[in-house]
This record gives structure tokens, C-alpha cells and sequence, in this order.
């Protein structure tokens, strides 16, 4: 008797810590996606207005609360074919990039979405996607990197892997 009671106080102690350490990993894995949401990057476009000798127009601003790394998006020929990609340096948090209105606004007058891929401090990489339908206000889609399949950043001076980069 004394036996079996001391499988049965043994099994229910093992429970207790299978049950303990499952909670101990969700509890880091909680924490590293905390992490990496305080640091996250957030490239949206917007319409800048013409103000007091600032030029107006289409800029890239970083609204994330960390840096967006290694941004590139691609560039278009007349007939809408990929030909190329364009590098922007790190934007801080904050920081707006203007020098992207002419290719923002090819890309939106002729129908087609505006898409840069970016990584943050971590190296996770994120996808904005900014499309402007006739009659339709703007619509920007925040990708993060759990749903950015085809898209996976390597260090810097490596190749991209994203669906679009042409070598």
C-alpha cells in the first residue's frame, strides 16, 4: 500500500513540474515577442503637404518604435516589369525619407501596390504594402514576419531573399 502511494505522490509531483516548466516557456517565449514588438519597425507612406518652403509630396515615415534596416523595394519599366530594386538607409524611428515620391507615385498612378521590405534591430523582416484604388481612400498592409513567407532577410551584403529581388 505504502508503495503505490508513493508512485501515485510521485506521478502527481511530475505533473506539477511538466505543467511548470510549459508555463516557464510560455512565459520567455511571451516575453522575446514583447521584445521584438517594443523595438518594431513601421515604414507608412504618406502625402506630405507643401508647407513654408517644405516641398510636398509622397514620403516614407518610420511610425515603429524602432529602426527599419536594410529597406528595399523595386523599381518598374514603362511597360510595368521589374527591373531593378532600390536600397533607402536605415530610417530611425520618426525619420521620414522623401526621395522615394517619384517612384511612390509611378507605382500608384499605374495601378500597381507600393511595396518595401524592411528589417528591424532583430532581423526580422516586415513587408508595407500600399495600394490606392480609384474612388478609395489609401490602404496600407503591415505584413509581420510570421506571415512574410516568400521575404527572409540575410545579414548585410548578403542577397535578399524576397519574391521580387532581381539579381
Amino acid at each position: 500500500m505504502a508503495e503505490w502511494f508513493l508512485v501515485v505522490l510521485t506521478t502527481l509531483t511530475l505533473l506539477v513540474f511538466i505543467r511548470y516548466a510549459y508555463d516557464t516557456y510560455r512565459i520567455a517565449k511571451s516575453s522575446v515577442a514583447q521584445t521584438e514588438n517594443s523595438h518594431m519597425p513601421f515604414l507608412a507612406v504618406a502625402q506630405q503637404e507643401n508647407i513654408q518652403g517644405r516641398q510636398g509630396g509622397w514620403i516614407l515615415q518610420n511610425q515603429g518604435f524602432g529602426p527599419a534596416l536594410n529597406a528595399i523595394y523595386p523599381l518598374y519599366d514603362a511597360n510595368g516589369r521589374k527591373y531593378s530594386h532600390r536600397f533607402i538607409a536605415p530610417l530611425s524611428q520618426g525619420a521620414e525619407y522623401s526621395a522615394v515620391h517619384n517612384d511612390i507615385a509611378e507605382a500608384l498612378n499605374s495601378g500597381r501596390d507600393f511595396e518595401i521590405v524592411y528589417e528591424s534591430l532583430s532581423g526580422h523582416s516586415y513587408r508595407t504594402v500600399v495600394t490606392l484604388k480609384p474612388g478609395m481612400p489609401l490602404q496600407t498592409k503591415f505584413i509581420r514576419p510570421e506571415k512574410l513567407a516568400g521575404a527572409r532577410f540575410l545579414s548585410a551584403g548578403v542577397k535578399f531573399r524576397v519574391p521580387w529581388y532581381i539579381e
